[in-house]
C-alpha cells in the first residue's frame, strides 16, 4: 500500500509539474531581525560558516604558496577564489548587522514613543 501511494505521489508531482526542491525551500518571513539572528547563530557556531570560510581561505593561501612563481594564471585563480570567500563573508556579516541595526532602530522608536506618551501626560 505504501509503495502504491509513493508511486501515485511521484506520478502526481511529475504530472502537475511540481518542483519538489523548490517547494521544500525554507520560506522565511522578511523580518530582518529573525534573519540576522539565524545567520549569526550559523556564522558563530563551532564549525559554522566563519570557520568554513577561514578554512577555505587558508587552503587557498596554502595552494597558492605551492604554485611556482611563474604560474601567474594559477596565482590569479587562487586570488580570485580568496576574494570570493571574503565577499561571501562580507555578505553574511552584512545580514547579521542589518538585523542588529533593525533591533536598535526598533528600540529607538519604542523609546521615542514612550517619551512622547510621558510628555503628553
Amino acid at each position: 500500500m505504501r509503495n502504491a501511494l509513493t508511486r501515485l505521489a511521484l506520478w502526481l508531482v511529475r504530472r502537475l509539474g511540481i518542483n519538489v526542491l523548490e517547494q521544500t525551500r525554507l520560506n522565511t518571513p522578511a523580518d530582518a531581525v529573525a534573519r540576522g539572528q539565524r545567520w549569526e547563530a550559523f556564522y558563530h557556531e563551532e564549525g559554522g560558516l566563519a570557520d568554513m570560510i577561514a578554512r577555505l581561505r587558508q587552503d587557498y593561501f596554502e595552494a597558492a604558496s605551492a604554485v611556482g612563481h611563474r604560474d601567474n594564471d594559477k596565482l590569479y585563480e587562487f586570488a580570485v577564489a580568496d576574494r570570493m570567500a571574503r565577499e561571501i563573508e562580507r555578505e553574511v556579516v552584512q545580514i547579521i548587522y542589518t538585523g542588529k541595526a533593525e533591533v536598535e532602530r526598533r528600540a529607538a522608536v519604542e523609546r521615542e514613543n514612550s517619551a512622547r506618551i510621558l510628555r503628553a501626560l
